[in-house]
């Protein structure tokens, strides 16, 4: 081929895949992390008590899993 013999080959896939997984697990890591539960961007949401989802804080209840919420949006 170009010099390069099967064991050569095999070595350089290996340490491509490697490289590649590497980087797949690092996108997921961050990908993960950064959407935590509790905080949000957006000041006018809280996370609803039950579930978990962002609710506007004039909401009367959580539009995801209905529960009745305060006006203030903290129950």
């Amino acid at each position: 081929m170009f010099g390069i013999g099967l064991w050569e080959l095999v070595i350089i896939l290996g340490l491509l895949a490697l490289l590649v997984g590497g980087v797949v697990v690092v996108i997921v890591v961050v990908l993960t992390t950064s959407r935590r539960p509790g905080g949000s961007a957006n000041p006018n949401l809280f996370p609803c008590p039950d579930c978990g989802r962002h609710v506007s804080r004039v909401a009367a209840s959580c539009p995801n899993c209905g529960r009745p919420l305060t006006s203030k949006g903290q129950n």
